[in-house]
């Protein structure tokens, strides 16, 4: 009988971990950051706050759809094609922001579309945990999966206050 190997010991594990955790964390960071920069750009916090509801709604509507769309395609193509569109659209706001041509509609639009272009492709890294581990491995796999995610939401809002409180961000 084979020896099961376990699954930090599988490199197509680790690597898949590693980046699935690199995205939980982007994710936690993105949602405090759209807050602030919607701030930035319009002075209202009544905006600021409609950005981030409309970027989680967005999330929420697409993410309904999203799931048959992954099963039914290849996941590595749609992580990459979700990784690219966030970059491009961050990317964007980045430099209109640091040249100071970033309006709120602009941000606005930028914030919804790679929201729902997430919530629609977003699903299909953890469909593809299923066809990199051996199905036995899977409850442990996405225990250790649920529980880096609960510790980066847990720590996401303590770590970006952190943040905003040491730096800049604190002009009250």
């Amino acid at each position: 009988m084979k020896k099961r190997v376990g699954l930090w010991w599988r490199p197509d594990y680790t690597a898949w971990f590693a980046a699935d955790t690199a995205t939980a964390i982007g994710v936690a960071v993105r949602s405090l950051a759209i807050s602030l920069v919607g701030y930035a750009v319009s002075g209202s916090t009544v905006a600021a706050g409609w950005l981030g509801s409309a970027s989680m709604i967005a999330q929420q509507v697409f993410g309904v759809f999203g799931g048959t769309y992954v099963d039914r395609h290849d996941r590595r193509t749609l992580i990459i094609v979700n990784a690219v569109v966030s970059m491009l659209c961050w990317g964007s706001v980045a430099g209109l922001l640091l040249t100071g041509g970033l309006r709120y509609s602009v941000l606005l639009a930028i914030a919804v579309v790679s929201s729902a272009v997430n919530g629609f492709l977003g699903s299909a890294t953890d469909a593809m945990l299923k066809s990199i581990i051996d199905m036995r491995d899977y409850p442990k796999a996405r225990s250790l999966n649920e529980g880096r995610d609960a510790t980066v939401n847990m720590a996401g809002s303590p770590v970006g206050g952190f943040c905003m409180a040491s730096g800049h961000g604190c002009r009250f």
